[in-house]
């Protein structure tokens, strides 16, 4: 995402209207506007972990996260992003929008939480259900029943490289060309297997990862997210799929590709 598109949407947090509209329910006390719109996106890249696939009614992802925002708001927490494409989004003709992260636009989406809440890192675990960031538990940050928040000390020693970091990516590199080789041969093998749950997300994942790695450089958060990630949603979504072994194996052909850019190993 660039910098004008960050600052443009930043501007329009600080800037919004931050009075409550009246409300017949009293007792309960709203979320300024600015701060729901984070909570829902925040709320989304959640589920994304849980579901990567799933359209998710927005009331009930409100409801579940516990993000007190008046109804009417809703339809709308979303539209910033909504008008960068940033959405699959389906209107059901009854009760609220549904939507999901586009798997394309999930670094995007972290990077607003982030730049929000002042983290540097931050993962989110849908198995093991919780959140790690180098910050403390965010006052404005509501989290699922029975999810836990994990802080940790900015300064560890096992602090992991700068974010924004490029790392050159070398086409003749015979590591990385073997990787992009398996992940073409693993969409067309999944592109041709109708019988696969999931298929289309199980094929944005793995196209999107293998679009990144043919770039001359990518930031360290692109590689991480953009690139581990998505391998990582497709292994999970394509649950009993029997070549599934192949995408284990391009998983852990990239992270040791990766740990050597890096100079790990």
């Amino acid at each position: 995402m660039g910098d004008a598109v960050k600052a443009a949407l930043i501007e329009q947090f600080d800037s919004r209207e931050s009075a409550v509209p009246e409300t017949r329910h009293a007792a309960v006390k709203l979320t300024r506007p600015d701060i729901a719109q984070r909570q829902m996106l925040f709320a989304l890249l959640v589920e994304n972990r849980i579901r990567p696939s799933a359209l998710h009614d927005l009331g009930d992802l409100a409801r579940e996260h516990n993000i007190e925002i008046d109804p009417a708001w809703i339809e709308s927490s979303l539209s910033p992003w909504m008008e960068l494409g940033w959405f699959t989004t389906s209107r059901p003709l009854k009760g609220h929008m549904l939507a999901a992260i586009k798997p394309a636009h999930y670094v995007d989406a972290l990077r607003v939480v982030m730049e929000w809440l002042g983290a540097s890192e931050l993962m989110i675990d849908g198995k093991k259900e919780e959140v790690t960031a180098d910050i403390p538990p965010p006052v404005d940050i509501p989290l699922r029943s029975g999810w836990k928040w994990m802080s940790f000390a900015p300064d560890a020693p096992a602090a992991e490289p700068d974010e924004q970091m490029l790392v050159p990516l070398d086409g003749n590199d015979p590591e990385l060309a073997s990787i992009r080789q398996n992940l073409q041969d693993a969409v067309e093998r999944v592109r041709g297997d109708n019988a696969l749950e999931n298929r289309e997300a199980v094929l944005a994942s793995l196209s999107q990862a293998n679009n990144l790695l043919s770039r001359r450089e990518l930031a360290y958060l692109q590689l991480k997210v953009g690139v581990l990630m998505a391998i990582d949603d497709a292994v999970a979504m394509a649950g009993e799929w029997s070549q599934k072994t192949l995408l284990e194996a391009i998983r852990a052909s990239a992270v040791e590709l990766i740990r050597r850019l890096l100079g790990f190993s």
